[in-house]
C-alpha cells in the first residue's frame, strides 16, 4: 500500500503505477501554478498540542480557522484567513504552544 498527502498524493499514484512520472510532475506543476493565480490571503500555522486543546484554545475565530491536518498526537496544523490565523496563533501562544506559521498565500481547507 502506497499513500501520500497533499502533493505527495500526486508521487504516491506514481509509485503505485497510476500514473507515469511525466503525468504526475505536470500534475505536480499545473497545481503549483493554479495555487499562485488564486493569490488570497490564506495562512496556516503548526501548533504543538492535541487537537482538542486547538479547538477549545480558538474561541472566537472557530468557523474562520480549521484544523487542516494532525501530523502527529501533538503536532496539529491551522489554516484560513490570515487574520483569523494569526489571531489564534496568539492566543494559543499563551499556551506556550509554539506556533508557527507557514510561508503560503492560500488556505488549504475547505472552508
Amino acid at each position: 500500500m502506497v499513500c501520500g498527502h497533499s502533493i505527495g498524493e500526486y508521487m504516491a499514484a506514481h509509485v503505485a503505477g497510476v500514473m507515469g512520472l511525466e503525468e504526475a510532475l505536470g500534475l505536480v506543476v499545473t497545481r503549483g501554478r493554479l495555487m499562485q493565480e488564486l493569490g488570497g490571503q490564506g495562512a496556516m500555522a503548526s501548533v504543538f498540542c492535541s487537537e482538542e486543546e486547538v479547538v477549545e484554545k480558538l474561541g472566537e475565530s472557530r468557523g474562520r480557522v480549521w484544523i487542516a491536518a494532525e501530523n502527529a498526537a501533538r503536532e496539529v496544523v491551522i489554516s484560513g484567513e490570515a487574520m483569523e490565523v494569526k489571531a489564534a496563533v496568539e492566543r494559543l501562544r499563551e499556551k506556550e504552544w509554539g506556533p508557527r506559521f507557514w510561508r503560503c498565500r492560500t488556505r488549504f481547507t475547505p472552508g
